[in-house]
């Protein structure tokens, strides 16, 4: 079911020129045989450059936008001999106040084969915002419906957020829903949180991932951490530039874990260095583990190079390098063709996969007939969310300026 479910938002106000495939076959080798497993074909909207429709076989998926260029509505159809019959749809909603940010997606199936779209899986963020209009509770349900059986939540995640009194976010604990126990269990806990930088929209509450740094809204400097039963420690962290970190985790101030995440181009290449330190048990000597991840984004925003290997004490353990072949057309330049090689320890280099693509158009991409953050109206809200059509001078409002949102006296 989830694979069938594309939950991408697309956002981009900027208006130009581009080629984008018609069609794209992938194919991948086993034993030195070429085998197809995909072979899509594209349409797109004329005055957005949007991907409308996506066709592959007796399949296709139509898409449709809001004006603002997030993805409103996807519609799963088959082919039964000449009609296109509709299989499944999915509508989604936004966050008033954060550009882009799904909060809500409703799947309908025709699960019994009769025409009649019933509702059958929801996923949704329920946020809930301070008197200031900061986050203070994120909690995402799952809720998936088979009338044959009974109805169930397939988890549960919350997020709570506490302010002191400078308006910034001090503590942030991370729940999980315990079905056995039927009850909320702490997962891990942020205190007394030092911030780089912050606006109250806190989505991203994982110190564990990526995002949690490359928030470029909010970002810590320094946090305690607690691990209910497993570990105490304090973070510290550091952005030597912006879609770069360097973060430590530390015990008694004795580092137990380094990650280095440096972005180093604008297309997103990237490499992430992580190194765990830790006593060996048999000999009683800090041995150290290291992972080193590095990928090569080309201009298209595909991958074309990509190298992860482990270290134990500076003896490689493992190594894996994927690296692609790229055609680009001699005119335009736009690739033609990705032809990927692996490799793993060092060994020789064997044929992976291959993707093609072809029959380009020259789309609009952007959202050219909307109208810009200097032109669009703003609109207003009160601390509580609601929707304010004639503001009050010398009131504090939320006001949201095409893709910027902000706090102001009115």
């Amino acid at each position: 079911l989830l694979n069938r479910i594309d939950d991408s938002a697309v956002t981009n106000s900027n208006s130009k020129k581009e080629w984008q495939p018609g069609r794209e076959i992938r194919s991948i080798c086993e034993e030195g045989r070429w085998y197809t497993f995909s072979d899509k074909t594209y349409d797109y909207e004329e005055n957005t450059g949007f991907i409308s429709v996506v066709t592959e076989d007796d399949r296709r998926d139509k898409y449709t936008y809001n004006p603002d260029g997030t993805k409103a509505s996807a519609t799963a159809e088959y082919l039964y001999g000449t009609e296109w019959i509709e299989e499944n749809s999915r509508t989604y909603k936004y966050d008033e106040f954060i550009p882009g940010l799904r909060i809500e997606l409703m799947m309908y199936e025709d699960i019994n084969g009769n025409g009649k779209m019933i509702l059958t899986y929801i996923e949704r963020k329920n946020i809930t915002r301070n008197k200031d209009g900061n986050i203070t509770r994120i909690e995402y349900q799952y809720y998936l419906y088979d009338p044959g059986y009974t109805e169930w939540y397939d988890g549960q995640y919350r997020h709570t957020i506490s302010y002191g009194s400078d308006g910034k976010a001090i503590k942030i604990t991370n729940y999980y829903f315990d079905f056995d126990l039927e009850r909320w269990k702490k997962e891990s806990v942020l205190s007394d949180i030092i911030w780089d930088r912050t606006d109250g929209q806190i989505i991203d509450t994982y110190f564990s991932e990526e995002e949690f740094y490359l928030n470029k809204k909010n970002r810590i400097k320094s946090a305690s951490l607690e691990i209910p039963g497993e570990l105490n420690a304090k973070i510290e962290a550091s952005y030597p530039a912006e879609d770069s970190f360097n973060v430590a985790i530390s015990i008694n101030d004795e580092t137990v874990e380094q990650w280095v995440y440096v972005t180093d181009d604008q297309y997103g290449s990237s490499t992430s260095t992580i190194t765990h330190y830790e006593e060996n048990p048999l000999t009683g000597k800090i041995q150290t583990y290291q992972t080193v991840e590095t990928k090569t984004v080309d201009a298209f925003g595909r991958n074309v190079n990509s190298t992860i290997y482990e270290e134990v004490d500076n003896i490689i353990d493992y190594y894996f390098t994927k690296k692609a072949d790229v055609t680009y057309d001699a005119t335009y330049g736009y690739p033609l063709e990705y032809l990927y090689s692996s490799s793993y320890d060092g060994e020789t280099f064997e044929n992976n996969s291959r993707i093609v693509l072809s029959d380009y158009v020259e789309v609009t991409s952007g959202i050219g007939s909307v109208e810009t953050d200097a032109t669009s109206p703003a609109v207003y809200y009160n601390l509580q969310g609601m929707k304010i059509e004639n503001p009050t001078p010398g009131n504090l409002y939320i006001r949201r300026h095409g893709d910027k949102v902000s706090k102001i006296i009115y």
